[in-house]
C-alpha cells in the first residue's frame, strides 16, 4: 500500500434512475456518447486517472487540483451545451466533488478520507454544478479563472472533522485560460434571478405512515458562529395608498432572500423579523432577541411610476449607523435597485463590491418591463395567499398563473403555485383534493427544475409529497432544503410536524424547540404542533406551558388542555376549559363535540388519551 496527495475528482449523474426507467436503451446510448466525445477525452487530456466506474459515475484521481476543477467545468459547461435541447424530465446532468486528501492506494484502487470527503460533496452539489472542499480551494488561490462562494462548514457523513466547502460559479461565462485550444466554447446557463419568497404560513396537522427513519438535519446543520448574521425588519408602507403595503412586504421579502444568496451571512428569516413590525423597540433589544449583529430597516414609498426607497444599516451592538441611503428610480428599475442595495449593505460590512455584484446589476437592468409587472404581481399573491382564507387562496393562484405567462422561469412562483394547491388539500379547501395534489407535485417538479439550489422549491416539493404518501420523496426534499438553507425556523417547525406524524416525537420536539431558538418570536402554529408533541410524550406541564401562547385556541386543542389539566389534577382549570368548549358548541353533548373535533388528529393514541381523562374524570 501507498499513501499520497491527491485531487480526487467524483461525478454522478442526476436522476440517472428515472432516466433508465423512462427511455433505457437512449439513457446508455446518450451516455455512451457524453463519455466517449466528452468526458473521458477531457480527463485523458488533463491527465486524470479513471479509478472507478458505478454505471452513473466515476471516480478520478488527477495529481493537479487545478486539473481537476478544470476538467469539471469544462465537463459542466460542455454537457449544458450538449444537452441543451433536450427536455427537462430527459436532461442529463452531473454532480461533481472535488477533494484534495492524503489517500491509501492499493493496486489500482484508492481508499480513505480524500475519497469519502469528495464522494460527500459530490452528493450534496446541485445538478450541473461543482463544490469543493476547503483543502482543494487554498490550493486553487490565483491559478484558475473561476469564482468560488464560501457556504460554510458541514459535517459530512462518516467525516469526523467538519469540512469547509466552497461552491464554483459557473455561470459568468468562464474560459480556462489552459484549455482555450481546442476545447469547443459552451453557452452559459441562464441566471434565475430571482430567489424563492419565504412561505409565511405553514399548516399544522395530518399523517404519513412511513418506516422510522433516523433524519437530518442534524444538529450540526445550524447556525455558523463564523457567519454574520442579519436581519430586515419589515420596510414601512410610506405611500399615501394603503393599498401599497403590498410592495412594501413584497420587497422585504426579496432583500431577505437576496442576502441569503451570500454564503457568509446568516439571515434572520421573514417570520422572525415580521413580529417587529411596528413595534417600539429599540435596536439593540430587536438585536438581542434576533441573536443578529446587524439591522436593516427603511420604507418604501411607491407611486404610479416612481418609487423612493429609504434605508439604514445599524449595528446592533452599539445602535450607531453603519450606513444609511435614499434612491429616487423609476419602477421600472425596481431589481437595479434591489441589488444595489445588496451590494451596499455587503460593501458596509464584509467591504466586498466585487464582480459578482456588479454583474447582477448589469442583469438585472437588461430586464424587460414585463418582469417587473410579473413581480408586482407575485407581490399581490403573496400578500393573498398569507391571509391563509379559501378565496385569498384561490386568488393567490390567480395572480399566479398571470405571473408565469409573463415569466415562467421564476422558482419562487412555482413554489408558492404548489403551496397554494397543498393549502387547498391539507385544509379541506377543495371538493378534488386528487387533482390538488397531483398540481402541488407539477407546480413543484417545476420549481426545483428551474433552480435546484432553492431551497424553498424543493420544501414545496418535499411537502407535495406528502400529500401521496411517497415517504422517500418527502424525506430527499426535505433533507436537501436543509443542506441548502440550515438557518430557516420555520423549516426547522414544519420539519418537526412531519416527524410527529411519523411518530418520532422526540426528534420532531428538538426541531421545534430549534425553531424556537431561531424565532423567539415565533407564530402560534409552532406552539400547536409543539404542544401536542408534549401532549403525545406525557409531558402535561410543558404541554400547558406551550398552550398558553395560543390566544385562541380550536376544539381540539381544548380538549388537549382538558385531558392535560386532568392528569395533573388541575380540575378548576379543566372545568374552565369545558365550559369554553361547551359554548362554542351549544348544541352539542361532549361526546357529539369529541366525535366532531377528534378526528382531525390523527395519532389515535392521543384521541384514546383524551377519552380517557374525560371518562376518568365522570365527564363521559
Amino acid at each position: 500500500m501507498e499513501r499520497r496527495l491527491s485531487a480526487i475528482f467524483a461525478a454522478d449523474m442526476v436522476g440517472y434512475s428515472r432516466l433508465i426507467e423512462a427511455d433505457e436503451i437512449g439513457t446508455l446510448e446518450r451516455q455512451k456518447s457524453h463519455r466517449k466525445d466528452l468526458i473521458d477525452p477531457t480527463i485523458q487530456r488533463l491527465h486524470g486517472r479513471i479509478v472507478k466506474e458505478m454505471g452513473d459515475g466515476i471516480l478520478v484521481e488527477f495529481g493537479s487540483v487545478v486539473a481537476a476543477v478544470q476538467c469539471a467545468v469544462v465537463i459542466q459547461k460542455e454537457m449544458m451545451e450538449r444537452e441543451a435541447g433536450t427536455t427537462s424530465a430527459r436532461r442529463m446532468q452531473y454532480r461533481i466533488g472535488i477533494n484534495l486528501g492524503d489517500v491509501v492506494a492499493e493496486n489500482d484502487d484508492l481508499y480513505g478520507d480524500g475519497i469519502n470527503v469528495a464522494a460527500r460533496l459530490e452528493q450534496l452539489a446541485d445538478p450541473g454544478g461543482l463544490l469543493i472542499s476547503g483543502t482543494a480551494y487554498d490550493h486553487l488561490r490565483g491559478k484558475v479563472d473561476l469564482q468560488f462562494q464560501s457556504i460554510g462548514e458541514r459535517r459530512l457523513k462518516n467525516i469526523s472533522q467538519p469540512v469547509r466547502i466552497y461552491r464554483a460559479v459557473l455561470d459568468n461565462n468562464i474560459t480556462m485560460p489552459a484549455l482555450k485550444s481546442g476545447v469547443r466554447s459552451t453557452r452559459a446557463r441562464s441566471a434565475v434571478l430571482f430567489a424563492a419568497f419565504g412561505i409565511l404560513v405553514l399548516l399544522v396537522g395530518g399523517s404519513i405512515l412511513w418506516k422510522h427513519w433516523e433524519i437530518s438535519p442534524s444538529p450540526e446543520l445550524t447556525a455558523q458562529s463564523d457567519k454574520i448574521a442579519i436581519a430586515v425588519l419589515p420596510f414601512t408602507n410610506a405611500s399615501t395608498n394603503p393599498k401599497d403595503a403590498y410592495f412594501a412586504v413584497g420587497m422585504t421579502e426579496d432583500l431577505i432572500t437576496d442576502l441569503t444568496k451570500f454564503p457568509d451571512f446568516q439571515v434572520a428569516a421573514s417570520t422572525s423579523t415580521t413580529a417587529y413590525r411596528n413595534n417600539e423597540s429599540n435596536i439593540r433589544e430587536i438585536g438581542r432577541e434576533l441573536g443578529v449583529r446587524y439591522i436593516l430597516e427603511g420604507s418604501i414609498e411607491k407611486g404610479q411610476e416612481k418609487i423612493r426607497v429609504t434605508a439604514q444599516l445599524i449595528d446592533a451592538k452599539s445602535g450607531s449607523h453603519i450606513w444609511a441611503e435614499r434612491y429616487d428610480r423609476s419602477l421600472t428599475d425596481v431589481f437595479v435597485l434591489r441589488d444595489e442595495i445588496r451590494k451596499a449593505i455587503i460593501g458596509a460590512i464584509t467591504g466586498y463590491t466585487g464582480p459578482l455584484l456588479d454583474a447582477e446589476i448589469k442583469r438585472a437592468a437588461k430586464l424587460p418591463a414585463s418582469a417587473v409587472h410579473a413581480r408586482d404581481l407575485y407581490y399581490q399573491a403573496f400578500a393573498e395567499f398569507s391571509k391563509f382564507e379559501p378565496a385569498a387562496n384561490e386568488r393567490a393562484r390567480e395572480l399566479l398563473k398571470r405571473t408565469i405567462a409573463l415569466n415562467p422561469n421564476d422558482a419562487s412562483v412555482q413554489a408558492l403555485l404548489a403551496w397554494t394547491y397543498f393549502r387547498d388539500h391539507w385544509v379541506g379547501w377543495t371538493e378534488d383534493p386528487i387533482q390538488a395534489a397531483r398540481l402541488a407535485l407539477q407546480a413543484g417538479r417545476q420549481a426545483v427544475e428551474l433552480d435546484p439550489s432553492n431551497y424553498r422549491a424543493r420544501w414545496s416539493l418535499g411537502s407535495a409529497y406528502r400529500l401521496v404518501g411517497n415517504q422517500r420523496a418527502v424525506k430527499e426534499n426535505y433533507e436537501r432544503a436543509f443542506e441548502l438553507n440550515p438557518n430557516d425556523p420555520d423549516l426547522f417547525a414544519d420539519w418537526g410536524e412531519v416527524l410527529s406524524d411519523n411518530g418520532q416525537v422526540e426528534e420532531a420536539v428538538a426541531q421545534l424547540e430549534r425553531a424556537i431558538q431561531l424565532n423567539p418570536r415565533y407564530p402560534v402554529w409552532y406552539a400547536r404542533v409543539l404542544a401536542t408533541c408534549y401532549f403525545k410524550l406525557g409531558r402535561y406541564e410543558d404541554s400547558l406551558r406551550v398552550e398558553g401562547k395560543i390566544l385562541k385556541p380550536d376544539a381540539f386543542h381544548r380538549l388537549l388542555r382538558i385531558a392535560a389539566y386532568l392528569h395533573i389534577g388541575q380540575k378548576p382549570d379543566a372545568q374552565s376549559e369545558l365550559d369554553a368548549v361547551r359554548n362554542t358548541e351549544p348544541n352539542l353533548n361532549l361526546s357529539q363535540i369529541l366525535n366532531k373535533h377528534l378526528p382531525q388528529e390523527r395519532d389515535e393514541k392521543i384521541r384514546k388519551r383524551i377519552e380517557s381523562e374525560l371518562r376518568t374524570a365522570g365527564l363521559l
